[in-house]
């Protein structure tokens, strides 16, 4: 592969135009471009014209073959790390940027990527995506293979220019969680709506099935619009907000607006909150939800012995109690809990483990 150069080139009529030829056969237009060559002596021929006239350059260019000890062929690879990437907008989690050397060449596959920042390995493959601060950051790619190695770099510019800010807290729009100052970023419901914005604290505040940039959870669409996972058989989930305390449950759809209009919120409790679902991903593992005539339950233990399940009601009262529920083995636990006599209603599910530990959900029953 050889790099050609004709940035040398003179015009007191600009702009110049610029063809490369081999052999009588034109093969570029632009003033430094990249041919590849086979093995041999070439005349390239450079013609650069202005409104004033043109003029001709040659150069030669002579190929040849690198061969090991045995006789093969051994030629440097070319590295090509892409263009340089500017950002225009600083995202606080950091920017991800899409590392791509695909554009490298090999005459000795298999080629070996290393790409560095700062004297450090940041990724080892053609291509790979890192998170990157603020600022201008100079990324190496090192390609190498039996017939030796070659290096490129490329500029990555992370900065707020040119992104527009229209609340003034310094975040750009483009990563803005709530169109209202917010420099802080808070969102405790982890529903991607900062929380100076959030209508529906532990409700979902991204879900606009109508399409009317509003959120259904405050401003709730046609039952048919509602989505599938806040509606069970006719009845409608909503979370119903008393002295604080948040309880989900599964209405008549006449009833709708009469709660929104108490302060309650279309879907159920708590449906995106970032403790409740750390809690869920290392606890109790709950199906149906909400649950009909059979709930399944089960849960990750080192723990073996008795242990017991309790559904309670909202007056403490013990609806099931299954106390002798023997765990023969550490791991994945399930035990089916059958719930045809069980009325209605917000329970809590009280699991206490043979060490005496105990884990509870809040769950919802229908029929």
């Amino acid at each position: 592969m050889v790099m050609l150069d004709g940035s040398g080139s003179i015009s007191e009529n600009p702009p110049l135009t610029y063809a490369w030829s081999r052999n009588g056969m034109e093969f570029s237009t632009v003033m430094n471009p990249t041919v590849i060559l086979p093995v041999g002596v070439h005349i390239i021929t450079l013609m650069v014209s202005d409104v004033g006239g043109m003029s001709t350059d040659e150069v030669m260019v002579t190929v040849q073959n690198i061969v090991d000890t045995d006789g093969n062929m051994m030629c440097d690879p070319m590295a090509d790390a892409g263009p340089d990437q500017t950002f225009d907008c600083v995202d606080l989690n950091g920017n991800e940027v899409m590392l791509d050397g695909s554009g490298s060449i090999s005459e000795n596959p298999p080629l070996a990527y290393t790409w560095t920042l700062g004297g450090m390995e940041i990724a080892n493959m053609e291509m790979a995506t890192v998170t990157l601060g603020a600022g201008v950051h100079e990324i190496i790619l090192e390609v190498s293979d039996a017939g030796g190695s070659d290096t490129d770099t490329m500029y990555v510019t992370i900065a707020n220019n040119g992104g527009t800010d229209l609340d003034g807290d310094g975040i750009c729009d483009l990563f803005d969680n709530c169109s209202e100052y917010n420099p802080s970023q808070s969102d405790v419901d982890c529903d991607g709506v900062g929380d100076v914005c959030d209508v529906c604290p532990g409700g979902d505040d991204t879900v606009d099935n109508n399409g009317d940039n509003l959120p259904d959870c405050a401003y709730p669409p046609d039952i048919a619009e509602i989505i599938p996972e806040w509606k069970i058989r006719s009845r409608i989930l909503i979370c119903h907000i008393e002295r604080g305390l948040g309880y989900t449950y599964a209405i008549s759809p006449a009833f709708l607006n009469l709660h929104i209009n108490h302060g309650d919120y279309l879907g159920p409790c708590g449906n995106v909150n970032c403790a409740e679902l750390a809690v869920q991903s290392t606890a109790l593992g709950i199906y149906p939800v909400p649950f009909e005539n059979i709930l399944n339950v089960s849960f990750e233990t080192n723990q073996t012995g008795t242990a017991s399940i309790r559904l309670i009601d909202a007056l403490g009262q013990d609806v099931l109690k299954l106390e002798k529920i023997e765990i023969t083995q550490q791991g994945l636990f399930s035990h089916q809990i059958s719930t045809g006599d069980v009325p209605a209603g917000t329970y809590i599910l009280q699991v206490t483990l043979p060490s005496g530990e105990r884990i509870t959900e809040t769950l919802v029953g229908v029929k």
